[in-house]
C-alpha cells in the first residue's frame, strides 16, 4: 500500500516582512542610494499594495536597525552605511524573521 503524504502548515509571511524585502531590494540594487528619501508613508503603501500600518512596522524596523533615519516633520532617508556593509548582501529580512 503507498504511503499517505504527509501534509504541513504552509508558513506566513507578515506584510510588513514583505515591505522590508522590497525596501531591502531597492537598497541592494542601488535604485535606493543612501540620503535618498523615501516616498510618503501613504504613496509607499500604496504603491507597495500594503497597508499603512504594514509600511509604518516595516519602517520602525529598518530605524531601529540604523538602515534608515528620520527626524520628526520629515520622511524617512536611506543612511549612509560603512562600505563594507554595502558590499556584504545582507538580508534584513532575514534578521527579521529569525535567520530563516
Amino acid at each position: 500500500m503507498a504511503a499517505q503524504p504527509t501534509w504541513e502548515p504552509v508558513g506566513r509571511v507578515p506584510t510588513y516582512e514583505l515591505v522590508l524585502r522590497r525596501i531591502e531590494e531597492q537598497l541592494l540594487s542601488r535604485s535606493l542610494r543612501p540620503g535618498d528619501k523615501l516616498p510618503p508613508e501613504r504613496e509607499l503603501a500604496t504603491m507597495l499594495g500594503a497597508s499603512r500600518p504594514a509600511v509604518r512596522e516595516a519602517l520602525r524596523v529598518l530605524q531601529a536597525q540604523g538602515i534608515l533615519r528620520s527626524s520628526v516633520g520629515t520622511r524617512p532617508r536611506a543612511w549612509a552605511m560603512a562600505s563594507a556593509t554595502w558590499a556584504m548582501p545582507v538580508r534584513v529580512s532575514s534578521a527579521v524573521a529569525g535567520g530563516a
